[in-house]
């Protein structure tokens, strides 16, 4: 298994190409920090990032933290990245709870992709302006990010599970130009309607020019400006072929995200399109083992920053699966019932999620077989001792368990699970390629074996 790991072929390369003989994730590590340059060269080069890497210096300056620009003359755009190639079969797939399945082609996301981008370019969107959403896990947001991120302007998401004042101090402070929405969601099987919500939103936000409404429970809805549109006219309406993706320097805006608002309000977070692109391709393309037509599903929030990692399965011409709504409703096992009918390949969910199957004792093993399931992530919070042993008793002996520890403010892992070390009960697997981490007692010294302050002292794409 470990040598039909993507990793095991990444480590084969730089072998290869540098005349070495790394043999162990820890090798691989080591090498990955101490010859920055080359690796995120190899990067480049072993996923076949369209673009252009520009001149050398490719980190410059190679040690500053913060200050370091990858790729300083570079141009790249994370959407054309994503819908590159003559991709056939399924894009994405999306369930809400047991309502509701569709599924959209590679050829189908293009299509409606090409289409927004005109819409939004007829809207007067630029380089730089914003677009927002405040919707369920649909299709659509992934479809309006990629459009958005093709002109070079910069998106932004909130879940409507979201109060109006808790949107309103997100998007507030980044004023978009337009909203993409929904009437409302099934969650715990029933119909919530977000309707009166999104007109005061959209009320209290002078400067949208254009709101975009894709219906997910077929609400009659009166709106009073001629700002609403519905998404199924724009696309007839701006009917496209073809998608002109604007070069973008590598630090050039893709996210805005932002903090969780527990001190005053939600600070913005702005992440380059570059930087997300080069470590999720380590994150997903590596860690994760994700490949063409791998399937790929984590279970979040357009809120979450699991979201943007989800959705960056794209760059490796995986089948990203979206699910919205009770991860326990109709009944505890419908996560395991999606991943199982979809043989999907990598699972991720919250570490409370398992601890609250682990303490109902649910046997997921004596229902479903999860034959393709190679790998379940784990984030949110650490994932206890117990919780490892209740999956490999009650739901897969032989999957490979990776805990993950990282966050909004670097859309990615310090930490995490990789496919060529031990997997040990209570433990995350090490580093993530290109992190330099450490642990810091109080005095700032690096310390083995004792509790201390998680710390990365070289810097990386997504800082």
């Amino acid at each position: 298994r470990i040598k039909s790991s993507r990793m095991y072929a990444f480590m084969s390369d730089v072998n290869k190409k540098y005349n070495l003989d790394l043999t162990s994730f820890n090798d691989l590590q080591i090498w990955s920090i101490e010859n920055k340059t080359q690796f995120w060269e190899l990067i480049w080069d072993f996923f076949n990032v369209i673009g252009s890497k520009g001149t050398n210096p490719y980190i410059d300056p190679l040690n500053n933290m913060p200050g370091s620009k990858f790729f300083p003359n570079g141009r790249v755009n994370f959407a054309e990245n994503m819908l590159s190639g003559n991709n056939s079969g399924i894009a994405i797939v999306f369930k809400s709870e047991d309502k509701l399945r569709k599924e959209i082609s590679w050829k189908e996301l293009k299509a409606q992709v090409a289409s927004l981008a005109n819409f939004l370019k007829k809207q007067g969107v630029v380089k730089g302006d914003r677009v927002a959403a405040y919707m369920p896990n649909m299709p659509e947001v992934i479809i309006m990010m990629l459009a958005t991120s093709s002109i070079g302007a910069i998106f932004s998401s909130a879940s409507p599970d979201f109060g109006v004042d808790g949107v309103l101090d997100r998007f507030g402070q980044i004023e978009p130009k337009v909203l993409l929405t929904t009437d409302g969601y099934w969650y715990n099987g029933k119909e919530v309607n977000i309707t009166n919500k999104v007109l005061d939103i959209v009320k209290a936000l002078p400067s949208l020019q254009k709101i975009a409404v894709t219906p997910l429970l077929g609400i009659e809805t009166q709106y009073n400006s001629n700002k609403y549109t519905e998404y199924t006219s724009i696309l007839e309406e701006y009917s496209s072929k073809e998608i002109l993706f604007e070069p973008l320097n590598l630090d050039d805006p893709l996210y805005i995200m932002f903090s969780s608002g527990t001190t005053g309000k939600p600070k913005c977070i702005v992440h380059s399109n570059g930087g997300i692109l080069l470590k999720h391709l380590v994150e997903l393309g590596l860690h994760s083992n994700v490949r063409k037509n791998s399937k790929v599903f984590y279970f979040t929030t357009c809120g979450w920053m699991m979201w943007n990692w989800l959705v960056s399965g794209l760059l490796l011409k995986s089948t990203v699966y979206l699910y919205d709504g009770s991860p326990f409703s109709p009944n505890p096992e419908i996560l395991w019932n999606y991943v199982d009918s979809e043989q999907i390949n990598f699972m991720g969910v919250s570490a409370k999620y398992i601890d609250a199957l682990s303490k109902e004792n649910i046997n997921i093993s004596n229902k479903y077989n999860l034959r393709h399931l190679e790998i379940i992530g784990s984030t949110g919070s650490p994932l206890v001792h117990e919780s490892f042993d209740y999956i490999y008793k009650s739901v897969k002996k032989d999957v490979s368990v990776a805990s993950l520890s990282g966050g909004t403010d670097i859309v990615g892992c310090f930490i995490g699970g990789n496919p060529m070390s031990a997997v040990r009960r209570g433990e995350i697997q090490g580093p993530i390629l290109g992190m330099d981490v450490h642990v810091y007692n109080e005095n700032g010294h690096s310390i083995k074996n004792e509790k201390g302050e998680l710390v990365c002292i070289q810097s990386f794409p997504t800082m």
